[in-house]
C-alpha cells in the first residue's frame, strides 16, 4: 500500500486489526472481532463497519470464501512501517533522519541502555559503509 499526504495513519483499532492480520494472517471478521475481544469489549457489527472502511481505504482486501468474507492487509509490516516513517520523516522532519533522531534524544526521556543500542545500530552501519 502506497501512501501519500492524503492518507490519514489508522487510528488505535485500526492499528490493532493490522496487527491481529499480520499476526494471524487472512481472518475473517469473527475472527478478529474474536481476537480483539481479549483486549478489549467491543460489538461484532463495530469491528465489521471498520473492516468495511479499511477495505475502502485500500488498507485490507477481501474475498469471499464459502459464506465468509475473509480480509487481509495488503501491505506487511515491514513495508507498512517503512511507508509510515518516511511519511513522519517528510511531514515533521524535512525528510531529515538526524532532526527525526534529535527530536527523539531531546524530547524523549531515553535510557542509557537504548542508546546504547543506538549507537551499536550505528556503528554496524557505518562499518557496512565501509566495506
Amino acid at each position: 500500500m502506497k501512501r501519500n499526504e492524503n492518507t490519514r495513519s489508522p487510528g488505535p483499532l485500526e492499528m490493532a486489526i493490522l496487527e491481529i492480520l499480520w499476526r494471524q494472517g487472512a481472518s475473517t471478521a469473527r475472527a478478529v472481532h474474536d481476537a480483539l475481544s481479549r483486549e478489549r469489549t467491543l460489538a461484532y457489527s463495530t469491528v465489521l463497519t471498520v473492516l468495511r472502511r479499511m477495505e475502502a481505504k485500500g488498507t485490507l482486501s477481501r474475498r469471499k470464501v464459502s459464506r465468509s468474507h475473509v480480509y487481509e492487509a495488503r501491505t506487511d509490516k515491514s513495508s507498512y512501517r517503512m511507508s509510515s516513517v518516511s511519511d513522519l520523516l517528510a511531514r515533521f522532519f524535512s525528510g531529515s533522519p538526524r532532526k527525526l533522531i534529535a527530536h527523539l534524544v531531546e524530547e524523549r526521556k531515553i535510557s542509557a541502555k537504548e542508546l546504547a543500542k543506538i549507537e551499536d545500530l550505528i556503528a554496524q552501519q557505518k562499518s557496512k559503509k565501509r566495506r
